[in-house]
């Protein structure tokens, strides 16, 4: 062999092996995942049980879809995005900023409360007009504006015929989780939330709940952002929230 050719070669293995270090440093570092904020405890679940299966660390940042997909858009360094719609991850798509958008899970819309003279009632509407019998007391709900489960709530409101007399209570949130945390506090005597929320197992407060049918399943999506370093370990994800343990803990929060 020449002294070319060794040199060469020397080089090729030294480059295999520098790319081989920055794919393990790459899986060591923690994926990213923006989550949308009716789906942070199940998360929770769904990445320690990810993490025990692959060793890889998953870091969550939650808050409203719309507030993620701005940050996305601004070039936030997220590995993956799981939205509350279909809406954001289809528009990231077309704008060349991610994967095709997949399914992930379909959730509920549920009417939540702490307070036992409102538990008496039979349904969510049922709830509502006791609130308004009673001519005190507001109502959460996340901002439809920028939040798919208000929205959904929103829609089911005016659906019914509902939105009128109940608009002059509405406290709007930032988010579900927000709207949920008002109506776990007290702040307001019943929250329009995601049923995933109403389904603390850690809650030791009496409360109860009632799904809102009228309100469409909220289909969420989510995307493999395409400047995230790390898209193959982010699909990696996404495949596992279609496996059998992964479904059954997306079950045991109401998502369908």
């Amino acid at each position: 062999m020449t002294d070319n050719f060794l040199h060469t070669r020397a080089l090729l293995i030294l480059l295999l092996a520098l790319l081989s270090s920055l794919d393990i440093a790459a899986a060591a570092e923690p994926l990213t995942v923006a989550v949308a904020a009716n789906f942070g405890r199940p998360m929770q679940e769904l990445s320690r049980a990810f993490t025990a299966e692959t060793a890889i660390q998953v870091r969550s940042t939650i808050a409203s879809t719309g507030t993620l997909y701005a940050q996305i858009r601004n070039g936030a360094p997220y590995d993956l995005f799981l939205a509350a719609d279909e809406e954001r991850p289809d528009l990231l798509h077309q704008q060349g900023l991610a994967r095709k958008p997949v399914v992930y899970a379909r959730g509920q819309v549920a009417l939540f409360s702490r307070d036992q003279a409102l538990c008496a009632a039979a349904t969510w509407q049922d709830a509502l007009h006791r609130l308004e019998d009673n001519k005190q007391g507001k109502i959460g709900i996340a901002n439809p504006q920028t939040a798919p489960y208000g929205a959904a709530a929103a829609a089911a409101l005016r659906a019914t015929g509902l939105w009128e007399r109940a608009k002059a209570r509405l406290v709007y949130a930032g988010n579900v989780g927000q709207a949920q945390q008002y109506g776990s506090m007290g702040t307001v005597r019943a929250t329009f939330t995601a049923r995933s929320l109403t389904l603390d197992r850690q809650s030791s407060q009496p409360n109860c709940s009632w799904p809102v049918s009228e309100a469409s399943l909220v289909v969420q999506k989510g995307c493999v952002i395409s400047h995230s370093p790390r898209q193959d370990l982010a699909q990696t994800f996404l495949d596992f929230l279609h496996t059998e343990p992964a479904l059954t803990i997306l079950g045991s929060y109401g998502y369908h």
